[in-house]
């Protein structure tokens, strides 16, 4: 059992990927850390349109045993929205209001049961891409 995520971004005009994985098999869990060279140039063939809304960050820190911050930039912001903490099942755990297009949001982890939570942002209705922190 275990999890894991990646991103890229550029380091010194050159492309890598981070990629984290985490094995819950053993207490307490390991954690390893692979960077990948990405030669060339990575472009995008189509332009699409800018999102609704986007994390401009991920959950940091992130495992945490007590609370998460949550960046945020919401690109069409109309005044309100909500950001969702939601756990593996489903369930709503946190619905946050939202009062301005950009910031950070400190989520508690109190009275969170040690697992996954996925958070989004639902800005018009629409559900933004969710990502995921690990509480401890």
């Amino acid at each position: 059992p275990g999890g894991g995520y990646s991103f890229v971004t550029t380091i010194d005009n050159s492309y890598k990927m981070f990629v984290y994985d985490y094995d819950y098999s053993v207490s307490p869990y390991t954690v390893s850390t692979r960077i990948y060279h990405l030669p060339g140039i990575i472009s995008d063939i189509s332009s699409p349109a800018a999102p609704l809304n986007e994390m401009s960050g991920m959950a940091f820190p992130n495992p945490s045993s007590s609370s998460v911050t949550i960046p945020y930039e919401i690109s069409d912001f109309d005044g309100s929205a909500k950001l969702i903490v939601s756990d593996v099942s489903g369930k709503e755990r946190r619905n946050i209001l939202l009062n301005s297009a950009a910031g950070q949001v400190v989520v508690s982890g109190g009275d969170l049961h040690p697992g996954i939570y996925f958070y989004r942002i639902n800005s018009k209705g629409e559900l933004g891409q969710a990502r995921k922190f690990i509480i401890q």
